[in-house]
């Protein structure tokens, strides 16, 4: 049995966005090892990992903004009748400290954060992903503890 890689998400700057090595799983069906991206109960949105796991607000930012409305609102809906199940999950595991989450459970934190961040031009019905008279993204510095990798 082999177990695939899958890519770390990769910033703008070259850098991962996890820790450490994905938690290998087995893949019931074939018996074949596969690294899990997220808990077993939200397997369905493992395939939003690559693109929305961010680490921190500022790369979550820079994919938002650097997004079509559309690629934004699919995310979006694709997450909110998840949120609740991801609000139950955290209440059980924790999640005071990102740094001691399991990756799993940091990478769907990451996509809770990353919904937050899409929520604010669905719901408020932008016609972009950005406000017309936004502070230039550039200029924005983020300190801690939303700069943390």
């Amino acid at each position: 049995m082999i177990a695939r890689r899958v890519p770390r998400n990769r910033l703008p700057d070259g850098t991962s966005s996890d820790k450490g090595p994905p938690v290998a799983a087995v893949d019931d069906r074939s018996g074949a090892m596969t690294e899990r991206l997220l808990p077993p109960a939200f397997a369905d949105l493992e395939p939003l990992v690559a693109v929305w796991a961010l680490p921190n607000e500022a790369a979550r930012q820079v994919n938002r903004v650097g997004a079509d409305l559309e690629t934004v609102r699919t995310f979006y809906l694709a997450m909110l009748p998840r949120m609740p199940a991801v609000f139950d999950y955290f209440e059980r595991v924790g999640h005071g400290d990102l740094d001691r989450l399991a990756p799993e459970d940091r990478r769907l934190f990451q996509l809770a954060a990353s919904f937050y961040e899409a929520s604010h031009p669905v719901e408020m019905k932008w016609r972009r992903t950005d406000i017309d008279d936004a502070f230039p993204l550039g200029r924005l510095r983020f300190l801690p503890p939303s700069d943390r990798r």
